[in-house]
Order: C-alpha cells, then structure tokens, then sequence
C-alpha cells in the first residue's frame, strides 16, 4: 500500500464523476525501417483507449487562474484544461484526444502530480483545440 493510494482513489472517483469519457490516442514512436536510417521512419498508427475519464475546464475559470499563477504567467495558455486521473499508459505531448461531440483535442502540457516522485495522483492537462 503506497502512501498517496488514498489520494490517488480520491482523484479518479471524482474525476469518474463530473468527468468525461474520452478517446485518448497515443501515438507511438515512429519505427526505423532501415537500420543504416534510422531516422527515416515509418509512422505507426495510434493506439486509441476508449472510457478514459477527464474533467474539462475553461481556462477563464477560477481553476485556469489558479493554474495561471503556480506557473507564474499571465499568458493564457490553452483554450481548455483537463484533469485526469492516473491511467495504466505512458501519456506523451504528442497524444491526442477525442470528445464525445467528435471534437479532436491535441495536448500543449502534460504535468503529472506526483509527490515525492512516487507514483502519479493526476495529470493536469492543457489543451489547444
């Protein structure tokens, strides 16, 4: 049993309840197809994983403005934040994902929320539609 389990089960139950079920597509790395070029690679189809759980968030929002100010910035960053509880996959900033109105997110900022560099209690997403 890990130190933040309690805090970790607290996050994806209510992010399970005033969330969203989203696609998140997370694109794998490009694969060599020649060992002498490995930089020319061929592209790998996304993996899509139905029923992950986001909550959304204007960036006008009180929550924006919290986020705003630990960054130390009155730039607004994306058009939208998110949190999302800890998923059993690698998340990249090169991932994407897809509401349910068929809306396509592409992702601006990952930060994972792990204290003590223990495991991950949430990712607090920014998003640029």
């Amino acid at each position: 049993m890990g130190v933040y389990d309690r805090q970790i089960a607290t996050a994806k139950r209510l992010i399970a309840k005033y969330g969203e079920s989203v696609t998140w597509h997370s694109a794998p790395p490009s694969v060599p197809t020649d060992d002498d070029t490995p930089w020319n690679g061929t592209d790998v189809a996304p993996i899509d994983r139905p029923g992950i759980k986001v909550a959304f968030f204007p960036t006008n929002s009180s929550i924006g403005q919290l986020i705003r100010f630990m960054k130390n910035s009155d730039v607004p960053t994306g058009n939208e934040l998110g949190y999302m509880a800890q998923v059993p996959f690698e998340v990249s900033s090169l991932d994407t994902l897809t509401r349910g109105d068929g809306s396509v997110y592409r992702i601006k900022n990952i930060d994972p929320i792990r204290p003590n560099g223990e495991g991950v209690i949430l990712y607090t997403l920014e998003f640029q539609e």
